[in-house]
């Protein structure tokens, strides 16, 4: 992905019915991202993407974008995941958004690199049963859950879900590529969450 000091500028000239206007548009390849621990970038099939972690134990990897999300506006993320072909893999990742400046990533393991992250909302992709047998608040199959207090493990419930990723309950790490959506309408006030074209999670903002 480039730095900024690959971005490139156009002249734009917009003709209308009340005159022209003339406008410099800054535009990138790709967006940027500030990469951490093991995340690297790859281009498979001559699409650029990021690998947060290689199939080896204990590693960890974040991607932040540095264009910060407007919550003032309307948008929707539309992201292609692939969690690996290994279904006794572990453990899972979040999509988080955090005000916070640094790029560095959150607790590891179950806490899927995102645990401890102050004032975060993550939209959790869970891969692995960490309270087997209890399933208090992790499930045996692969699944979604929404969290906003900063531990993914718990002792306190999830704000929504968990529930399972595929109506089948079936896994997800199963070099399959899912889309993930993420709809926010500003107006409303409501975030909407979406896997593999199923809508998962409303959840209403206060």
């Amino acid at each position: 992905f480039p730095s900024h000091d690959t971005w490139t500028s156009y002249a734009v000239q917009v003709t209308h019915s009340c005159g022209t206007i003339n406008l410099t548009v800054t535009m990138g390849t790709a967006p940027c991202y500030k990469l951490s621990g093991n995340a690297q970038t790859l281009v498979i099939s001559g699409e650029n993407c990021i690998q947060l972690t290689a199939e080896i134990n204990n590693q960890t990897g974040c991607a932040w974008s540095e264009d910060p999300v407007d919550f003032s506006c309307d948008f929707v993320l539309s992201l292609d995941y692939y969690f690996g072909n290994n279904i006794n893999g572990a453990d899972g990742n979040t999509f988080t958004f955090q005000p916070n400046p640094t790029a560095v990533c959150g607790q590891n393991g179950g806490q899927l690199g995102a645990g401890g992250i102050a004032n975060a909302l993550s939209v959790e992709f869970d891969t692995y049963d960490n309270d087997f047998p209890a399933h208090v608040y992790d499930m045996s199959c692969d699944h979604v859950a929404i969290e906003i207090d900063g531990n993914l493990l718990g002792p306190g419930a999830p704000l929504c879900g968990p529930v399972c990723a595929k109506s089948s309950a079936g896994n997800i790490d199963d070099g399959g590529t899912y889309l993930v959506e993420i709809a926010w309408n500003s107006t409303s006030q409501q975030l909407d969450v979406y896997f593999d074209h199923k809508q998962q999670f409303i959840v209403t903002g206060k």
